[in-house]
């Protein structure tokens, strides 16, 4: 439940104003989207219908992913792939707890309802985490280049 938008500004006109919305992906399950913007790994969320403007200078572009946010959680995945969401191979929501499978390392964003209360990478305490505004930023450099399960109790 995630999907990708790109904006282009492929000529050479000045700056040009352009909109994004989840509705603009088809088939796109849900009312509630986070939004992660790939080069400055800003997140916000947005309705279903809702339209940001996106101001793009000549022969600019801009790449979102978008994935449903589900009893305020959205597991985006490692924002340093252009497809964010691939990144997870699994996970699994129970009561306040979250098991996600990530297919390596890299820089991890999920949208939460509340704090982490412990987060986990392959078994290992993580206390080196940044949680703003109910988005939560692990740096996952596990030392191991294959899988990592992260284990989220909030």
């Amino acid at each position: 439940e995630a999907g990708l938008l790109a904006v282009f500004n492929a000529s050479d006109a000045d700056a040009v104003l352009v909109s994004i919305s989840p509705s603009d992906i088809g088939g796109l399950v849900g009312d509630a989207f986070a939004v992660c913007e790939f080069f400055s790994g800003d997140v916000f969320v947005m309705d279903r219908n809702e339209e940001k403007p996106i101001l793009l200078n000549c022969l600019e572009c801009d790449y979102f992913n978008v994935v449903t946010v589900k009893n305020g959680i959205a597991l985006i995945g490692l924002v340093n792939k252009y497809n964010a969401p691939k990144s997870i191979l699994n996970s699994k929501i129970t009561n306040n707890n979250i098991e996600i499978q990530l297919i390596e390392n890299g820089l991890f964003k999920a949208l939460l309802p509340s704090k982490p209360i412990t987060i986990k990478i392959n078994n290992s305490i993580v206390n080196d985490y940044c949680f703003e505004k109910n988005i939560l930023t692990i740096k996952i450099n596990s030392g191991n280049d294959d899988e990592n399960t992260l284990l989220i109790n909030y």
